[in-house]
């Protein structure tokens, strides 16, 4: 499937592309072989769009007639999942070794057969579509549990906090969550000259240091302090956000943020993405109220206030709720917002920003001379990353299903796609104008950070738009109950998503119970530390983020094997190194006239593998 993913979209350009080297090659002995590739390609393009016209027809005769404006959505929703399912069913039966494009172009009898295959997968589609339209009049929710639903609602969204509540108590931490937790322990003054120096604003670290203050300086309150926003998440998806747009919408929001690779691991980390995420969505919601109720004063309030807790989280939530002004901005072009509510939602943001904006400004002025990054993400990698699992083939099959819904969403919103029987005026709307807002918001996050990345130095990772995913995931959700058989697509798609997560979940499970088991080695093997003992390691990040929270009573410090330091006579040792001990650190240690005794082999510290050696003080 990952293979041949993005055939379709890659169409248009292959015909482009393919028209361009003929007519280079149109020369001599080659123009009759270029006239062939031409009709090939033809039929490949043939291939490719006739069976949607095909669907289209049979619509037309078995479901009646339809506006232009909804046959046209219809006929591009046709061509994307004929093409998508006949792909994928090539890929998964006949294991294609050769590009389909390149098939179609060369082969007449495979073009006929990929041509069969598409048009039976047309034929079956319309008749199902026939059968449902029939089969959904007779269908009606029972009465009990639809007033019932806010209590399924609850019973879901306690289910999938505890599943996440149940892995916060074990102390593995990499090297950017021991940096946290240093930030955590020091005074305010401290931390913000620290992260002032580092590339975040200071919020996170300002919350992170109220969990430390009142519960202590434990692994699980650290992982507390990240799962808390994962439980507001859930909260607002099965209250206030279900009461706005439906029950589906908010179980498919608590789906993903419990159950996508990408939610089970920043939900937990200790680092800003899950704040700043929680802060993302009720911005954008708060943008939904502004756009469709008026522009009342809670609402500017509240959208100020998220938007300026999510800039104070992380710099890439600052550009994706930047977007969400500029939809605000529309919305005043459009008459749905006063422009008195604009000025002072700009005026009050700008003014809470301020005091970091010159911070931010030296920041980015020393990441684009030195920064840790040498690698930047692709588009295709960027997109993956909103449906992150375990599987390529659901990852693919959400994507599809997201840009059908939301497309379907925008095209009926706008008044394009309205049925003959409907009179309704063709513009935008606040739901239309908060739906292309949305998705400017997350697709302008993606091009400013490759854009950065590509003309300055790499500075965009992909875990960056955790924040922008929840919008994505809110807005699937929303659209997708809006289509004709919007329960029935949400049931299989929540179907889809706890089938990938859950094996998922019980992989990290077992992943952290194996780590923890390490980690109690370590911890058994030095039973014998002391606060007067020191600790060296040959691992700098190591020493560098994480060594102060695992041993806060032992000095501590990094070496370099090639010219390991000097030992103070009378203290006891402990080496924490990343290999065995080799020939050059025997030496070293007889020289300091010290031996080395081995308490743990291939024991686990911080995510890292570690060999613990104690080197008792001499005599």
């Amino acid at each position: 499937m990952k293979k041949i993913g993005w055939s379709v979209i890659t169409i248009p350009y292959y015909i482009r592309n393919t028209r361009k080297t003929q007519r280079q090659r149109r020369t001599g002995r080659t123009g009759g072989r270029c006239k062939r590739r031409y009709k090939f390609m033809r039929i490949a393009a043939f291939c490719f769009f006739a069976p949607a016209a095909f669907s289209l027809g049979l619509r037309r005769w078995l479901l009646g007639k339809e506006s232009t404006g909804e046959a046209l959505l219809h006929f591009g929703t046709a061509a994307l999942w004929l093409n998508a399912l006949a792909l994928a069913l090539l890929d998964a039966r006949f294991h294609v070794e050769v590009p389909v494009m390149q098939a179609l172009s060369q082969s007449g009898l495979f073009a006929l057969k990929y041509l069969a295959l598409t048009c039976a997968l047309a034929l079956a589609g319309v008749l199902a579509e026939r059968l449902l339209t029939r089969a959904q009049a007779a269908f009606r929710l029972p009465e009990w549990l639809a007033r019932t639903a806010w209590l399924w609602a609850a019973l879901l969204a306690a289910v999938l906090f505890g599943l996440h509540f149940a892995r916060i108590f074990d102390n593995n931490f990499w090297g950017d969550e021991g940096f946290s937790i240093r930030l955590a322990r020091q005074t305010i003054p401290e931390m913000l000259e620290s992260t002032a120096e580092d590339v975040h604003p200071p919020l996170y670290y300002l919350i992170l240091m109220g969990f430390n203050r009142l519960l202590g300086n434990h692994g699980w309150v650290y992982h507390l302090a990240s799962v808390v926003p994962f439980g507001l998440t859930l909260a607002a998806a099965v209250t206030f956000l279900r009461r706005e747009f439906g029950w589906w919408p908010g179980a498919l929001l608590c789906l993903f943020s419990s159950f996508l690779l990408c939610a089970q691991k920043y939900d937990l980390e200790v680092r800003m993405y899950s704040w700043a995420a929680l802060f993302v969505l009720l911005a954008f919601y708060e943008l939904y109220r502004l756009l469709t109720k008026g522009a009342q004063n809670r609402d500017c309030v509240g959208f100020v206030l998220a938007s300026l807790a999510a800039a104070y989280c992380h710099y890439y939530a600052l550009v994706t709720v930047a977007f969400l002004y500029v939809g605000l901005l529309a919305g005043v072009l459009c008459k749905l917002v006063p422009f008195k509510k604009l000025a002072a939602v700009y005026l009050t943001t700008v003014a809470g920003y301020l005091p970091w904006f010159v911070v931010l400004l030296t920041t980015f002025r020393r990441t684009t001379e030195d920064y840790w990054m040498t690698k930047t993400p692709t588009l295709r990698q960027c997109l993956e990353f909103l449906f992150d699992s375990g599987s390529g083939t659901a990852i693919y099959f959400c994507l599809l299903l997201f840009v059908t819904a939301v497309g379907m969403a925008l095209t009926r919103e706008t008044g394009l796609a309205r049925r003959p029987d409907e009179k309704k005026a063709v513009g935008l709307n606040g739901t239309s104008l908060w739906i292309l807002t949305g998705l400017a918001a997350v697709f302008g996050t993606m091009a400013v950070g490759l854009a950065v990345s590509a003309l300055i130095r790499p500075m965009f990772a992909t875990k960056y738009l955790y924040p922008a995913a929840v919008i994505v995931w809110l807005l699937f959700g929303v659209c997708l109950s809006r289509m004709r058989w919007g329960t029935l697509l949400s049931v299989l798609l929540a179907a889809v998503v706890v089938a990938v997560g859950v094996p998922d979940y019980q992989d990290k499970v077992e992943s952290a119970k194996e780590q923890n088991e390490r980690y109690r080695q370590v911890l058994a093997g030095m039973a014998d530390l002391t606060p007067a003992d020191g600790i060296l390691t040959d691992m700098y990040y190591l020493e560098w983020t994480s060594l102060e929270y695992y041993f806060p009573e032992n000095e501590h410090d990094d070496f370099d094997r090639s010219e390991p330091p000097e030992l103070e006579e009378g203290r006891t040792y402990w080496l924490l190194l990343s290999g065995d001990l080799d020939e050059g650190l025997e030496s070293w240690l007889a020289a300091e006239g010290r031996t080395a005794r081995e308490v743990c082999h291939d024991g686990r510290l911080a995510t890292y593998t570690v060999h613990v050696y104690q080197c008792p003080a001499a005599g």
